[in-house]
């Protein structure tokens, strides 16, 4: 009897107090790894689920492969759905690079999420056509054609001029403000304790590819780093970010002073004393010596008088 009333009185409680549980958050990638043939492209998906925040995607080579997004907001995904994301990565020299996915936000039920993904990309040189039958002499035999065909003439490909736009349309360290010193130039300062810094700078051309993005180790002191944007015809505009951090703080020990309270012992008091009483007497004799003389001068002016 006792065990259903206690079921009993938690039923209770649990319908007055009902408790919200939320699904876990979190972001993911489609794929870890992707091949491809120089100017040929790939895609993967970024999928959000219960959360919100700002996804970085950042080439860590865009001379080998380049990215056509390099952030995305998620804005608020509900419970239980998600969001996704196309990215397409685009192979423009042979090699290997990685594409790193860095998204910083926080869950439905306002839990931080902090998820870094690396995608390793290869990129191909691009295969010869297949080589053409051959026919062999007896199949020629058979064929006998009347006329040999003459070759058609391949319409002629009109020059596709490139684009000369290396201009910068964003620039940023992230976490960081930027101070703009000019064109060409920016600037920034942190506190010692901060080692690296994150810089994220997108080209006003989509065609356009970007050197310097990603994490930089910072020293003590200044710090410069080259961003450098290459158009489509090779054109090059490069920004100088100068990053100056600061110096190690070192707070002085203070010096302990001996401070002695000001207290006189009894041994010393009774020195005092006796010093005391002795220039006392020493100014009343003094006194006396000089009292006596100016005396014995008055008398020997009366007398010579």
């Amino acid at each position: 009897m006792k065990k259903v009333v206690g079921s009993l009185l938690v039923i209770a409680l649990f319908s007055l107090f009902p408790i919200n549980v939320f699904a876990a958050g979190g972001v993911s990638v489609s794929t870890s790894s992707m091949s491809m043939e120089i100017g040929g492209t790939q895609t993967f998906n970024i999928v959000a689920e219960n959360t919100i925040g700002d996804a970085t995607i950042i080439s860590n080579d865009s001379g080998i492969a380049t990215v056509n997004a390099s952030s995305w907001e998620t804005g608020m995904v509900e419970e239980k759905k998600t969001v996704t994301k196309t990215i397409t990565v685009k192979g423009i020299s042979e090699g290997t690079t990685t594409i790193t996915v860095s998204f910083d936000g926080a869950t439905f039920d306002e839990e931080k999420v902090s998820v870094t993904k690396t995608i390793s990309v290869t990129v191909k040189k691009k295969q010869g056509p297949l080589p053409s039958q051959v026919v062999k002499p007896s199949q020629q035999t058979q064929q006998q054609p009347q006329q040999q065909a003459q070759p058609k003439e391949e319409p002629k490909k009109e020059e596709i001029k490139k684009s000369n736009n290396s201009k910068l349309k964003e620039i940023a360290a992230v976490g960081y403000d930027l101070m703009k010193t000019d064109d060409t130039n920016y600037r920034l300062s942190v506190e010692n304790e901060v080692s690296s810094v994150v810089i994220k700078a997108v080209a006003e051309d989509e065609k356009a590819t970007i050197t310097g993005n990603g994490e930089h180790n910072l020293v003590e002191g200044e710090n410069s780093i080259e961003i450098v944007i290459t158009a489509e015809d090779g054109s090059q505009n490069k920004i100088n970010i100068n990053v100056l951090r600061k110096e190690e703080v070192i707070e002085e020990e203070p010096i302990e002073e001996d401070i002695t309270t000001g207290d006189i012992s009894e041994p010393e008091k009774k020195s005092i004393n006796v010093i005391a009483i002795a220039m006392i007497a020493l100014n009343v004799i003094l006194a006396i010596s000089v009292v006596s003389l100016i005396i014995k001068n008055n008398k020997l002016k009366k007398m010579n008088n």
